[in-house]
């Protein structure tokens, strides 16, 4: 018989921290990192449900709007960034636009972690002055371009390889670890009733901004 649930997104993000720190001396760490911080979100989303509505029987409506809209999501196969705007559409009654910064970051991320999970042959790319930028093939992934445009990482003004090579830093995965945790307390922050605040605030108040900061 179930007594209860075990919510692991935050001991996830515990993870992640120390793979971030073990980033600092090995930089096939960076991926670990990533890669946590994706599934710790992922949890998160899942784990909203469970926190935001009291039993069956709540008469907070944006509660319960929340849980539904989160389950069927989950349901339909909706992707994690497309249940963060769909969610963050019910509690803000605005819809994420793809452009804006959060959803560019979030995606960002996930494209990220997939292209270090799902392996397949990188291209190789090569960059140098006498090569014209404007030539399509040069150009940086959208993950990549969007870091370089955020001075999380610089563009080389001669490089020869896999764009992947770049991306697999600590600096990037710190980056990582602070946006990730970021929307997740935006969640609280923008949480129209009591309830749903305090909830929501269950699962992200032992959170470090930053992966940097001490247990």
């Amino acid at each position: 018989m179930e007594h209860g649930v075990y919510l692991r997104s935050g001991s996830t993000l515990f993870q992640a921290r120390a793979a971030y720190s073990r980033s600092l001396e090995s930089s096939p760490e960076s991926e670990v990192c990533i890669a946590l911080c994706v599934a710790a979100f992922e949890g998160f989303l899942n784990e909203i449900p469970l926190v935001v509505r009291p039993f069956d029987f709540s008469n907070d409506e944006k509660a319960v709007a929340l849980s539904e809209a989160l389950l069927e999501a989950e349901e339909a196969r909706l992707s994690p960034v497309s249940k963060y705007r769909f969610a963050k559409f019910v509690l803000t009654d605005r819809f994420p636009r793809k452009g804006d910064q959060d959803v560019q970051r979030l995606t960002a991320i996930f494209k990220l972690r997939n292209s270090m999970l799902h392996l397949k042959p990188d291209p190789i790319f090569n960059l140098d002055p006498a090569i014209q930028e404007s030539q399509s093939e040069n150009k940086p992934p959208p993950e990549v371009a969007l870091l370089i445009a955020e001075k999380v990482i610089e563009r080389p003004i001669k490089f020869s390889g896999s764009w992947r090579t770049l991306v697999s830093t600590a600096t990037v995965a710190g980056w990582t670890y602070e946006n990730i945790v970021a929307t997740m307390k935006s969640f609280t922050a923008v949480a129209p009733s009591p309830w749903v605040k305090q909830q929501l605030a269950r699962l992200t108040e032992h959170l470090p901004d930053s992966p940097k900061n001490a247990a």
